[in-house]
């Protein structure tokens, strides 16, 4: 009797891996043979499955969520980055329509001239001596 127990605890450590197809064929063997003849062992492989179908489902449900949560996040940040391209094109259409330069002093303008015979030129009429 307590040889049977010892395999069963053997087999019911083992059925998780079993049904994640885990474990090597001789293993697979033994685990099917003893479920033929077990139903204590039969039950609870019935609990593992279905208590990895049921991880599964949260699983699947957390997976979807993260998705949507990721594609809302994306979308946000194009949108925002939309608008920041949008702001900053009009600042800079606007300064660039609106801004004028003025000069108030023109005397970077005048040239000056020296030659041998001619001091520099004051008001752009030539000096000679």
């Amino acid at each position: 009797m307590e040889q049977n127990k010892r395999k069963c605890k053997i087999v019911q450590d083992l059925l998780a891996n079993y049904v994640e197809n885990l474990t090597d064929e001789v293993t697979n063997e033994y685990i099917q043979e003893h479920i033929k003849t077990c139903d204590e062992c039969r039950k609870a492989l019935q609990n593992v499955n279905t208590e990895i179908q049921v991880e599964d489902l949260h699983q699947d449900r957390e997976i979807k969520y993260l998705k949507r949560v990721r594609k809302e996040t994306q979308r946000t940040i194009m949108i925002v980055s939309l608008v920041i391209i949008i702001i900053a094109s009009c600042i800079v259409w606007y300064v660039y329509t609106h801004a004028e330069m003025q000069v108030n002093d023109y005397r970077f303008l005048r040239a000056s001239y020296v030659s041998e015979n001619e001091e520099e030129t004051k008001d752009g009429k030539f000096m000679v001596q």
